[in-house]
């Protein structure tokens, strides 16, 4: 047997492996109700966060980094347009862990017993 053919015999089975086996990611652009106000959430590749929300018909930015391990999506928001929203914001919010499941076009975020549905964004 020729060394290209048993090559491609290992190889070929691996990449059909690796492909199923591709870790779920929060990654993309969500939108729903977040503590009953609208926003949209776009979760980047490479840990960049970006939040869209609507507060009391004033549109606010928010942008911060998030990292996910296992079921766990952390989130840290850094800055506001107007800044002075992030300070108004409680630690908590700031700075959050929440419990992240995705199924299709869902991403639900639970916190305590509290969980939020938000869509993707086509």
């Amino acid at each position: 047997m020729r060394f290209g053919n048993v090559a491609a015999m290992l190889i070929v089975p691996a990449l059909i492996l690796s492909v199923g086996c591709k870790k779920p990611t929060p990654v993309g652009t969500w939108s729903g109700s977040i503590n009953n106000i609208p926003a949209t959430i776009d979760i980047k590749d490479g840990g960049q966060l970006g939040v869209t929300a609507s507060v009391m018909g004033n549109s606010v930015q928010l942008a911060g980094t998030w990292s996910a391990e296992g079921d766990q999506l952390k989130m840290n928001l850094t800055s506001s347009t107007p800044p002075m929203i992030l300070s108004m914001l409680p630690a908590s919010t700031r700075q959050s862990t929440n419990t992240w499941k995705q199924d299709g076009d869902s991403l639900t975020l639970t916190s305590g017993s509290t969980a939020q549905t938000l869509t993707r964004v086509k």
